[in-house]
């Protein structure tokens, strides 16, 4: 009752669109004509007790002859255009009527339209065979519009799990195969692209968590050319779709990861040549091998980002200083059986000296 009444209101809007064209002079064959195009232009097919929802009047329309559409569809319908009529001046007393029909029950089970006149009431029930046709219930609640709304819109909703027709934005069918695509689609964008958030494993792996912190530190300050490697494989859309791919799926946030090289690019424009001096690089020694997973798995993007710069190019030169550095960092990382690995230490000391020193510096360094 609740769900259907929210309904009512949000869909006010869409009512006011159509009401206009079944209005016939009075109220009493108004309401005839809406029972009569219902009859014929939407098949009354019950929902399950499991299936139970609310539609848009192009929700009703949309699936009339194919969908499910019940008592709370010609309800909903019908109570939608005689409130825009209200809206439009005429003055109509109506109510949703909830009923129950069964003996020792309180809980109504069908709904219909009640119209109170001077002369009686009229009843709007498509589900029987003749307008204003009055069936005797045992127990009625009557309800007005008065709350907002949660519902299934009409086109373009995804109704599949209702067990109806799912339509795309100018109405066309979508095939089992396409809805199956789309919600793969939906998937695939929450964990790569412009967009992502990352995956949920590697976003709260405790070692991918430091590798990305001190890999985001490392490009606010452009250690290494870190911030002016990654500006110019985001400006090719071959390897920014890689490099976002690649940092997603490490656990990373493409959004954090586009306004932290965006940031550092602007000041390094502002500040062309400036390179960070030797005691400062040494202290960043240690975050610089905190942030090695990420730095090795971004290598092959960096390699091919430098094949698609012109060559000669100052880009060209830094990506390919950046992909030899990256690949130091991969051959590093793989220790033969029985070794540790060589030139890179994990320890647990490594990761809080790094960040706390790139911090320190960060916070030096930074514009006032």
């Amino acid at each position: 009752m609740a769900e259907l009444i929210r309904n009512h209101e949000r869909n006010a809007a869409d009512y006011d669109k159509i009401s206009p064209y079944f209005w016939r002079g009075n109220i009493k064959e108004s309401c005839r004509y809406l029972f009569t195009f219902l009859k014929e232009n939407v098949k009354y097919k019950i929902e399950p007790d499991t299936r139970q929802s609310v539609k848009s009047p192009a929700a009703i329309l949309a699936t009339g002859l194919n969908g499910y559409n019940d008592c709370k569809h010609y309800a909903s319908f019908i109570g939608g255009v005689l409130d825009s009529w209200n809206r439009s001046g005429k003055k109509i007393n109506w109510a949703y009527r909830f009923a129950n029909y069964k003996l020792f029950n309180k809980t109504p089970h069908h709904v219909f339209i009640v119209v109170k006149t001077p002369g009686g009431e009229i009843w709007v029930d498509p589900v029987l065979s003749y307008f204003n046709e009055k069936k005797q219930y045992v127990n009625k609640i009557d309800k007005k519009p008065n709350m907002a709304l949660y519902r299934i819109s009409g086109i373009g909703c995804n109704c599949d799990y209702f067990g109806e027709v799912e339509l795309d934005s100018i109405g066309q069918r979508r095939t089992r195969a396409e809805r199956k695509q789309r919600r793969k689609v939906k998937r695939q964008a929450r964990r790569t692209g412009e967009s992502c958030t990352g995956r949920q494993g590697a976003k709260y792996a405790p070692p991918l968590i430091l590798a990305r912190r001190a890999y985001l530190l490392l490009v606010r300050l452009n250690f290494r050319n870190t911030a002016v490697k990654l500006h110019y494989i985001l400006e090719n859309p071959i390897t920014r779709v890689k490099a976002l791919e690649k940092w997603c799926s490490l656990g990373g946030n493409a959004a954090k990861l586009k306004s932290t090289v965006a940031k550092a690019w602007a000041k390094y424009a502002r500040k062309r040549g400036i390179a960070i001096g030797a005691p400062a690089a040494a202290g960043l020694a240690a975050t610089w091998a905190t942030a090695a997973p990420i730095i090795a798995a971004m290598a092959p993007i960096i390699k091919l980002a430098a094949t698609l710069v012109p060559r000669g190019s100052r880009a060209q030169e830094i990506l390919e200083a950046g992909s030899e550095a990256a690949e130091e960092i991969q051959q590093q990382q793989e220790p033969t059986e029985g070794e540790t690995t060589s030139g890179i230490s994990f320890s647990n000391a490594a990761p809080i000296i790094g960040i706390a020193a790139l911090a320190g510096l960060y916070f030096l360094s930074r514009k006032k």
